[in-house]
């Protein structure tokens, strides 16, 4: 095995054993749990002390993990706020609509399904919590690429048009997206599956911070104006409702 993936992999073992409930170890300790040479052991340690991410505690002389693990986790732990956090809101959405609701957030060029609840009329295409959509084919994508600041509206913009023959002009996209953030909803029919309509809003923190989008799906048959205005409306109590839950 070469020595920088040996290396890599006791990195590995060693954040695993700090990470477990109370550890703090000594440098024997260490050395014994993991059958590693003390040689091979200490440049390692002080490399991940340097680095933050290990803590040496100078009166104990034990290793615990170091405070750049916490920021390592801070996205994880984020997902899992706003998972937590939004939950009710969207099976709330779902049964106010009784269609397929869901929040949303951007990852790259993608949407990540976070939360997602049905209500009792159920669509073909169906949708998973973890699932990505296309950011460019989904009412949801196209919501967040709306209302992210300009420049990274163009740098995806340009990211979709190198990997697209017949993407929009630049002319066309601005101002798509500028009635997008007029109107406040995005709608999107037959893009992820034929037959089926999506309506989208933001969400924002409230401080202004754009998180995601909050979204209805329903078989374009199903979608009239009536139909329109009453998501519209559940979008909006939920945008409400998500932003005192997230407070």
């Amino acid at each position: 095995m070469r020595t920088d993936v040996k290396s890599a992999l006791r990195a590995i073992s060693l954040l695993e054993l700090l990470s477990r409930p109370g550890a703090e170890l000594t440098h024997t300790q260490i050395v014994e749990c993991l059958d590693v040479p003390k040689s091979s052991l200490t440049p390692l340690l002080q490399t991940l002390v340097d680095q933050g991410y290990v803590s040496r505690d100078g009166i104990t002389h034990t290793y615990s993990l170091g405070e750049a693990i916490d920021h390592l986790m801070t996205p994880a732990r984020h997902l899992t706020f706003l998972r937590e956090r939004l939950a009710p809101v969207v099976i709330q959405l779902a049964e106010d609509t009784d269609e397929t609701a869901l929040f949303g957030i951007r990852q790259g060029l993608e949407v990540r399904v976070i939360n997602m609840a049905q209500g009792n009329t159920r669509t073909p295409y169906q949708i998973h919590e973890g699932e990505h959509l296309p950011l460019k084919a989904s009412s949801a994508g196209k919501t967040i690429w709306a209302h992210e600041t300009r420049t990274v509206r163009v740098a995806l913009f340009q990211a979709i048009e190198a990997d697209e023959e017949n993407s929009p002009s630049r002319a066309a996209f601005d101002r798509d997206m500028k009635d997008v953030a007029q109107r406040g909803v995005a709608i999107m029919r037959d893009k992820l599956a034929v037959g089926v309509t999506s309506v989208s809003t933001p969400l924002f923190t409230s401080d202004g911070r754009l998180l995601g989008a909050l979204s209805v799906g329903l078989l374009s048959a199903r979608y009239t104006e009536a139909m329109h205005e009453k998501i519209v409306s559940a979008l909006q109590r939920a945008v409400t409702a998500a932003q005192e839950r997230l407070a």
